[in-house]
């Protein structure tokens, strides 16, 4: 048996990490055709006793044609950042802006992976999808939507109930209920979560041709560098409650050597 003694000795210990003055890079695009303009945005949590920063004056642009990582270290505000964009909550300061369009829903236009998304409990996977179908008014194409259902390994299950799907099976569910409308901008968050190597790299090279088919700029938000680095073609880091990298994936290449260098770098 482990002493007292010991676990109050462990608990003492400081882990005392390297102080690093860490530069900023942020590289300005030329790109003029913006879809999503985010100036200056903040967010920021008041209790009666405390108030929490998340971010603040955060500013960035999202152009059509962007395949885009947003990296940052856990509670940094990502999920939130996605959030604001998508309308699902108001910021603290700061405007998003459009450009999907004269007289376009730009929520419409928007379509969102979360990585926790509860699914009523009478409603099988079949069920879902064509509830989703409806509601957007999608034609989505048969002959595409069986294409999905055998790349995301989801045919065996059309009759499970949805909310009895395991992690990754759900998973798998979202990503394609956000692709069903087509839309403008696409959000991906933590979409690789509870994906075995097989399934990941079918779903990840679906992904690639579904968007470039159909002109889909997309945001991902995952801890999975590797597949993270095969999608996209610009980074965004937040460190320390502001963005610290803005850059092509060309550009971090050459600065850091790869995009796992430049998040060990900055986050880890």
């Amino acid at each position: 048996m482990i002493s007292k003694a010991f676990w109050e000795k462990v608990k003492l210990i400081k882990v005392e990490k390297p102080v690093e003055i860490l530069e900023k890079y942020i590289v300005k695009s030329n790109k003029e055709n913006k879809l999503v303009e985010v100036k200056n945005i903040a967010q920021v949590y008041k209790s009666f006793k405390s108030e929490k920063v998340i971010f603040e004056n955060l500013s960035f642009d999202i152009h059509q044609g962007d395949k885009l990582a947003l990296i940052g270290a856990n509670g940094c505000g990502k999920t939130t950042i996605v959030e604001l964009i998508c309308g699902f909550k108001n910021a603290t300061a700061g405007s998003i802006t459009y450009n999907f369009g004269e007289g376009v829903n730009p929520h419409k236009s928007i379509g969102v992976q979360f990585q926790d998304l509860s699914f009523p409990r009478n409603l099988s996977v079949r069920n879902v999808i064509d509830f989703v179908v409806r509601l957007d008014g999608t034609a989505i194409d048969e002959k595409e939507l069986e294409e999905m259902l055998l790349i995301f390994s989801l045919t065996s299950i059309l009759d499970t109930k949805a909310h009895k799907l395991s992690g990754g099976q759900q998973q798998r569910l979202n990503v394609i209920l956000s692709l069903l409308s087509k839309p403008k901008l696409l959000f991906l968050d933590e979409f690789t979560t509870g994906l075995d190597i097989a399934v990941k790299k079918n779903i990840k090279d679906f992904l690639i041709k579904f968007c470039d088919k159909y002109k889909i700029t997309f945001v991902i938000i995952s801890h999975d560098i590797e597949t993270m680095s095969q999608m996209v073609n610009r980074a965004i880091v937040i460190h320390d409650k502001e963005i610290y990298v803005d850059a092509s994936i060309n550009d971090v290449n050459k600065k850091f050597g790869t995009l796992y260098k430049m998040v060990d770098k900055y986050i880890i």
